[in-house]
């Protein structure tokens, strides 16, 4: 069943910090929790404890702790993760720290990277985009606790199985994707969108726009257009372009932002 926090209609008042940390296996006390925190593993393992209850999240899990929760937490192993604590008008009795687990894990990711480049840069309207990424990484998070989308999503299961061999595809295109699912191209774009709130196109530009970030940042020098090319972009001017509406700076720029 789904969590209360997930179930009804909530209204986020502010965002009170998006930040991205490394953490270390020590042991932390948390008392009385002043906001709601959404919480992205990118590495290693953690677990938390309150009342009688335990909760272990790993690599790629999200993790919901509501405001008001008393609980300790302890890193199993050194990671990285991004944290995102907020605030809501309705007052919500904490019910459990709640942990959802992901197949495809690519669109949390972004989401939670979006959230974080927002509140870092600061630009116009971060607040109101920061906002957007949460409800949307709350939504998804609802639906994973809920599992109503099962049948939705093992429908759609081969196409995300053909997307992880076929990213850097440069021909790649939403209806071979609904082909491999033995579905109309409408039908087969209506499940896309329920399962991950997002089109495919828009999913295939997210996840190749990843890529291309950690290229940007690797220590191979390679030229913008090599990057465009080498994650499924036909073009540069292309990429640069779609580049900057997800992340908000240029190629160039991002390559010369600190690691």
């Amino acid at each position: 069943m789904t969590p209360a926090f997930f179930a009804g209609d909530i209204t986020i008042t502010r965002v009170a910090s998006v930040v991205s940390e490394e953490s270390k296996r020590d042991m932390n006390y948390f008392f009385d929790r002043p906001h709601h925190a959404l919480i992205y593993k990118i590495s290693g393992a953690m677990v938390c404890w309150w009342e009688d209850k335990t909760a272990e999240f790993a690599e790629n899990d999200v993790v919901y702790i509501p405001r008001g929760m008393t609980y300790r937490s302890r890193m199993k192993s050194d990671g990285k993760y991004i944290i995102i604590n907020f605030d809501t008008a309705e007052e919500i009795a904490p019910d459990g720290i709640h942990v959802a687990h992901f197949e495809n894990h690519s669109n949390l990711c972004s989401l939670f990277t979006k959230c974080a480049d927002e509140w870092l840069f600061k630009d116009t309207a971060h607040l109101l985009n920061c906002k957007s990424y949460i409800y949307r990484i709350l939504a998804l998070m609802g639906r994973a606790l809920d599992g109503g989308d099962a049948d939705s999503r093992k429908k759609i299961q081969p196409a995300l199985d053909y997307l992880r061999l076929h990213i850097n595809d440069a021909g790649l295109r939403p209806e071979e994707l609904a082909a491999v699912c033995h579905l109309g191209e409408t039908q087969f774009r209506k499940l896309f969108k329920r399962v991950l709130l997002v089109t495919p196109s828009r999913y295939i530009g997210s996840v190749r726009i990843g890529q291309a970030k950690d290229l940007l940042k690797s220590d191979c020098f390679v030229s913008v257009s090599d990057v465009a090319a080498s994650v499924g972009f036909s073009d540069a001017e292309t990429f640069t372009r779609l580049f900057r509406r997800e992340v908000g700076v240029t190629p160039g720029v991002y390559r010369t932002l600190p690691r």
